[in-house]
């Protein structure tokens, strides 16, 4: 699971898609597999990927899309549709922005 969830990550910093939480998340993740996993190929596989997050750094960088936090999904647009069929526009029908800053929260 934990090479998966890292393979995934590797790929939307690659692709152009990730952001500065996403290397944090890398890392993160990297820590966690290398204490938890029960064979030695679980626990040395993100090596190669938290050894260059240390060592080039810049590569990582350029290829973010932002260096802020960017959920992967956004509810508020997701909710558009709903709010087009049923032809609401009331304040209820939208997130407050307290709710959007709680969803940026670790």
């Amino acid at each position: 699971v934990g090479t998966s969830l890292m393979r995934d990550l590797v790929t939307k910093v690659h692709t152009g898609h990730g952001t500065r939480y996403d290397l944090e998340e890398m890392r993160k993740l990297g820590r966690i597999m290398q204490v938890a996993c029960h064979c030695g190929l679980g626990q040395t596989a993100p090596n190669p990927v938290l050894d260059s997050l240390d060592e080039f750094p810049e590569a990582y960088a350029r290829r973010l899309r932002s260096t802020a936090y960017e959920p992967a999904f956004d509810l508020n647009a997701a909710l558009e549709e709903a709010r087009q069929l049923t032809g609401r526009r009331d304040p209820g029908a939208y997130l407050r922005e307290q709710d959007l800053l709680l969803g940026a929260m670790p």
